[in-house]
């Protein structure tokens, strides 16, 4: 009894590890991914600074400065990647946002008191409150905010945050889209 009782366990554990291995995969493609990249500029440093985190975790960081026709990313103080900037062409063609949610964005500016400073603010306000009632009608569950703080600081700052989701189904979709070169 034993032998057949042990026979019909070791039967099915085979398909118990299919089954686990088949609900793994099919919750890491078609689970929500929730990325939130995190961007700073501050005028002072001339440096944008970047994070991006999955789930809340800290995955990657650093920050890029721009040198003539070269933008430099920097994820440490010896590693940096350099991208060239076609003069005239589109450096960071993408295609297929369409697949990506947005539920939160964050927009923070701190400007000086001077010309140039309110002049920026007014127009990042004039864009965000024409484009909002666009975004909000696409993506309504979104929350998108800004503030602007003009102020007693002597450069400009800018601050963005933003959270997207999306899932390995439609990542995979987009870059088969464009590798088959359809629109």
């Amino acid at each position: 009894m034993t032998v057949v009782f042990s026979y019909i366990f070791l039967s099915f554990a085979k398909y118990i590890d299919m089954v686990t291995v088949s609900l793994i995969l099919y919750v890491a493609i078609f689970a929500p991914i929730v990325v939130s990249p995190l961007v700073y500029y501050d005028k002072t440093v001339k440096k944008l600074f970047f994070a991006v985190s999955v789930y809340g975790i800290p995955v990657l960081g650093g920050y890029i400065k721009r040198r003539s026709d070269v933008i430099y990313i920097h994820i440490s103080d010896k590693k940096a990647f350099a991208v060239r900037i076609k003069p005239g062409g589109n450096t960071f063609g993408v295609k297929g946002l369409s697949a990506i949610d947005i539920l939160k964005a964050n927009l923070i500016i701190n400007a000086s008191i001077s010309e140039s400073g309110i002049i920026f603010c007014g127009l990042i306000e004039f864009a965000t409150a024409t484009l909002q009632p666009i975004f909000k009608t696409n993506k309504p569950f979104a929350d998108v905010r800004q503030t602007i703080n003009i102020g007693n600081t002597d450069d400009l700052q800018l601050f963005f945050k933003l959270t997207a989701v999306f899932n390995l189904v439609s990542v995979i979709k987009i870059l088969l889209k464009n590798v088959r070169g359809k629109k």
